[in-house]
C-alpha cells in the first residue's frame, strides 16, 4: 500500500530481525502504529491514493467509503 513509507520499511526490518533472534515483535507502541498502521493513517494522502486506486473510488469519495474500502482490502488480503 505504501512502498515509500520509510517508517514502515524500518519497522518491517526490525521485526524480521527480532523474529530471526526469537523475541516477540509485540506489543507495539501507539506512536509507532501512528506511523505505519493504515487504519490510523486513513486520512494521509498516500493511504487515500492507494485505497482509492485499489477500490476504484473517485477522488471525492466520502471518508467513510474510503475507510470501508480499506477494511475490505484487509479482509480480502491473502
Amino acid at each position: 500500500m505504501e512502498p515509500g513509507n520509510a517508517d514502515l520499511t524500518h519497522y518491517n526490518a526490525r521485526c524480521e530481525s527480532l523474529r530471526a533472534q526469537g523475541p516477540p515483535t509485540l506489543p507495539s507502541q501507539l506512536a509507532t502504529e501512528r506511523l505505519i498502521n493504515p487504519f490510523l493513517r486513513s486520512r494521509e494522502a498516500t493511504v487515500l491514493r492507494a485505497v482509492r486506486a485499489h477500490a476504484e473510488l473517485s477522488a471525492d469519495a466520502a471518508e467513510a467509503d474510503v475507510f470501508a474500502a480499506l477494511r475490505q482490502w484487509k479482509n480480502d488480503f491473502r
